[in-house]
């Protein structure tokens, strides 16, 4: 047996009358004599006409039902901002004081040798870094003056906030010196007397020339470390 139509409409046209020994089948006009079986069924999406011989016509217009319509494309949900890739934690330090001069940042795992800074007269030398993950990482700090502004005073300090005021931090992250000016670290607990850093935390490393009598008066910056951040 063949399927003559799948989705066939009664309305369509279809008419069936019985000979003595066969059936004779017209579809929108077009008849077909001779069947000796016709079966006709309905589904849920119209009729079903199964003839023997098979009897094929063409049937205008379009599938009765309508093919399910793809899923119209949302318009996706706005995403998140992304997290500003610079400074991927908030920060509540606030705008950056006038007289704060944000330098590059330093490299805490590997501080490299030493390097001269200039610390412009009236202004807070202000080096940001990130401290590393173990807390049994410690070192020092050591500001140094260059040829010709030894007897500079100048203070030294580490803070959360770039030239966060020197009077804010405690006695252990902040000196005042000439020569060499140097801040002991650890990212533990394990001395009382070096300043304590949380692991993983950014921080600032500040240089304030307090008597320069010149436009600038440059410093060596280094940071000597024990080997294991």
């Amino acid at each position: 047996m063949h399927k003559l139509a799948t989705a066939v409409s009664l309305a369509m046209g279809v008419t069936l009358s019985a000979g003595a020994l066969a059936y004779d089948l017209t579809i929108n006009g077009v008849k077909k004599t001779g069947l000796t079986d016709v079966k006709i069924s309905s589904t849920a999406t119209g009729v079903i006409i199964t003839t023997t011989p098979s009897f094929t016509v063409t049937i205008g217009g379009t599938d009765p039902v309508d093919p399910v319509d793809p899923v119209d494309p949302v318009d996706p949900v706005d995403p998140v901002d992304p997290v500003d890739p610079v400074d991927p934690t908030p920060t509540t330090c606030g705008v950056v004081p006038d007289k704060v001069d944000i330098a590059d940042a330093i490299n805490w795992a590997k501080p490299g040798s030493q390097e001269r800074i200039s610390v412009i007269t009236k202004k807070v030398k202000s080096m940001p870094f990130t401290a590393t993950a173990n807390p049994d990482y410690f070192g020092q700090v050591s500001i140094a003056s260059t040829t010709g502004n030894s007897g500079v005073s100048r203070k030294v300090w580490i803070s959360e906030c770039p030239g966060q005021a020197y009077t804010e931090v405690p006695s252990t992250c902040k000196r005042t010196g000439t020569s060499s000016t140097v801040v002991r670290f650890q990212q533990g607990s394990q001395y009382s007397y070096y300043c304590s850093l949380t692991p993983n935390k950014q921080y600032y490393v500040n240089v304030e020339s307090v008597d320069c009598k010149t436009t600038s008066c440059d410093v060596y910056r280094n940071v000597y470390t024990n080997g294991k951040p």
